[in-house]
């Protein structure tokens, strides 16, 4: 009897063990596209989408904060400001590169990102 709840209890704690251990995205980092263009993915599920303009000579970086909830290979990103949409991605990282495929929200493009170091 002592051996079936020893048994028992030890199944439990790996179940729970492994429930608790989430295993990090992919995404997690900065992503940049087109050099003037990057994303960047918290563990915590925040991120920001950071966009540098030149207008008459003067550079200009702006980053516009966001959340976002991965499920598979689809990430949601929701924008904390209201001027940008909220959209969605199915995404795929291969080594130091991520693609992109536009979902709600986007114009259905494609889009290949690389990792910033």
């Amino acid at each position: 009897m002592f051996k079936k709840i020893l048994l028992a209890v030890l199944c439990l704690t790996l179940a729970l063990t492994f429930v608790a251990c989430k295993t990090k995205s992919e995404l997690i980092g900065a992503w940049d596209y087109n050099n003037n263009t990057e994303y960047s993915f918290e563990e915590d599920g925040t991120g920001a989408l950071t966009v540098i303009q030149t207008n008459n000579g003067k550079t200009e970086e702006k980053a516009y904060e966001y959340t976002y909830k991965i499920s598979g290979n689809q990430v949601k990103i929701d924008f904390e400001a209201n001027i940008i949409q909220d959209c969605s991605y199915t995404f795929t990282v291969e080594g130091n590169k991520l693609t992109f495929v536009g979902g709600e929200g986007t114009d259905k493009g494609t889009y290949q990102l690389n990792r910033v170091k």
